[in-house]
């Protein structure tokens, strides 16, 4: 829809923009958990136990896949502070992937990726709870400390 100028603004969390980011280039370090709104708090805390138990995936039972925390996602996406100019993270992520930066490290088709869409018809968004992500609180943090690692 996006592609198709159907699409004029969007407005979502800093976890929707994560998602797609990860699923770009880190989709094979994803569990999929397509009913995980049926677990039960006991298979929930199973979830959360045996991904505590490996440093490769980090399992999220409330958002129906895990976000790879510590993981190649969040090293790929790059995300520097330093820069001069001023925007808003969304604005930043645009002009990674316009700029093509995490393109060897793409795991999925980019005509999949809403972001890429999203990015290439710089479209408007709205984006109230960009801290409510992985990647929005490491991003914050980094602008808070300077720090680039």
């Amino acid at each position: 829809m996006i592609r198709q100028d159907k699409v004029h603004a969007i407005t979502c969390t800093g976890a929707n923009l994560e998602e797609d980011l990860f699923n770009l280039v880190a989709r094979s370090q994803y569990v999929r958990l397509p009913n995980y709104r049926e677990l039960s708090p006991q298979q929930e805390e199973e979830l959360l136990r045996s991904s505590s138990k490996s440093s490769h995936r980090h399992v999220h039972p409330g958002r129906g896949s895990h976000s790879p925390h510590r993981t190649s996602g969040n090293r790929r996406m790059g995300l520097r502070c330093a820069e001069k100019e001023r925007g808003f993270p969304h604005e930043f992520l645009f002009k990674i992937l316009r700029e093509c930066r995490l393109k060897k490290f793409y795991e999925i088709d980019p005509a999949d990726s809403w972001m890429i869409a999203a990015a290439h018809k710089d479209l408007p968004m709205f984006v109230p709870g960009w801290e409510d992500s992985t990647l929005g609180n490491i991003y914050a943090a980094r602008c808070i400390t300077g720090s680039n690692h």
